[in-house]
């Protein structure tokens, strides 16, 4: 079920239902007048909402319940729905719920420290998403410094399952992909074309091992084709080699990023052309949303090329996110929001302070 835009006009329900049936069918009855006549009114399926569907009833006070046409029905342990007010409404497990809020929204997400770091909390963020976003029409986007098969190592940790987003930018907006009816990741072979376009990560390596000791090679798990993973001990020349390497990559097509806190950082090596918010507005632009209508949310440092445009942003505090927090005090507008709650929790209040909730 897609959703339909504004809030419905007066003496009008819309209802979505998450529902594995194809066909689905509602069988209501307006007050206390007749039923339907059966299977009464079917219900509408969009691909983009996978697993709902949608029935719109130009009355305001209904009793109802579905069913396959099969012999399968849903009636509320036999005693039926009832919607006695206009508006969208959800039904999911047996609940029906009013969506609050406005049009679909695009939610790109950090992971760790901003979505994952207290399972409870997750479980509350995937709830409300599920519930209140996807019968919308929203889209949820994960962005990851993780690697892929770390991403996938995140699936066995949880107790729960970890529903595949719509796409997923792993290795700091170098790798992006999809998912099939299966749940399996696809690269997106088009983005990995337009960053490779002058990278030569041969040359960088020499580059770094000849002209940079004080950074020692990541081991081979970390590495990927447009990423070159270093460690680097902070010291006095520090901010200068920094600096030194920075205008060594930049004719070479490739850019430098730092992430990390105290005497030890990550530096990557990625194609000019990757990062947070590249990869951000490339799956933006797939998915036909403005940046009117996309929120972006992370925790630390790393976050910070997403934090930069025109998108909504909502900064969840950490233990990584000072750097963050500094760049925020020189930067911050009316498009960003600190939540002062933790994990999780911290994405929803900054969608509700945003008006999406």
């Amino acid at each position: 079920a897609e959703y339909m835009g504004d809030e419905p006009t007066r003496s009008m329900i819309e209802l979505h239902y998450k529902t594995s049936w194809d066909p689905a069918f509602i069988h209501y009855r307006v007050k206390n007048g007749a039923w339907t006549e059966l299977p009464g009114k079917p219900c509408s399926r969009n691909d983009k909402t996978k697993g709902w569907v949608h029935v719109s009833i130009s009355h305001d006070d209904i009793e109802f319940c579905l069913h396959d046409n099969q012999g399968c029905w849903d009636n509320n342990m036999s005693q039926n729905y009832v919607i006695n007010n206009p508006g969208i409404y959800a039904l999911h497990d047996g609940i029906v719920e009013r969506l609050r809020g406005s049009k679909p929204i695009l939610l790109v997400s950090d992971l760790d420290g901003t979505l994952v770091g207290d399972n409870e909390a997750l479980k509350r963020f995937l709830q409300y998403w599920e519930r209140q976003q996807v019968p919308r029409g929203s889209h949820l986007v994960f962005t990851t410094g993780r690697e892929l098969p770390k991403y996938l190592q995140l699936h066995e940790e949880l107790p729960f399952k970890l529903p595949s987003p719509t796409f997923l930018i792993c290795s700091v907006g170098t790798e992006v992909f999809s998912f099939d009816e299966m749940g399996t990741a696809q690269p997106d072979v088009y983005w990995q074309e337009m960053i490779g376009e002058g990278w030569n990560r041969k040359e960088l390596l020499n580059i770094v091992r000849e002209e940079f000791p004080l950074l020692s090679l990541q081991p081979p798990a970390t590495q990927t084709p447009h990423k070159i993973s270093f460690y680097g001990r902070v010291d006095e020349q520090w901010a200068s080699e920094m600096e030194r390497l920075e205008f060594r990559v930049t004719s070479m097509a490739a850019q430098v990023l730092v992430s990390g806190k105290g005497d030890w950082r990550h530096v990557d090596l990625v194609p000019a052309k990757a990062g947070k918010y590249s990869s951000m507005k490339f799956v933006q632009a797939k998915l036909g949303f403005t940046s009117e209508s996309t929120i972006v949310a992370g925790d630390s440092g790393n976050d910070i090329p997403m934090f930069s445009g025109e998108e909504r942003a909502i900064v969840v505090k950490g233990e990584s996110s000072q750097e963050l927090l500094d760049w925020i005090n020189l930067n911050r507008n009316e498009r960003h929001f600190v939540a002062d709650r933790g994990i999780a929790t911290g994405v929803i209040q900054g969608l509700e302070y945003f008006g999406f909730v």
